[in-house]
């Protein structure tokens, strides 16, 4: 599941990225 994980790790760090950028 290796394709999964680096989908799932880069959705992660969009969410976070989106996040972080709220004010």
């Amino acid at each position: 599941m290796a394709v999964f994980d680096f989908f799932d790790s880069q959705s992660a760090a969009f969410w976070k990225k989106g996040i972080d950028d709220l004010p």
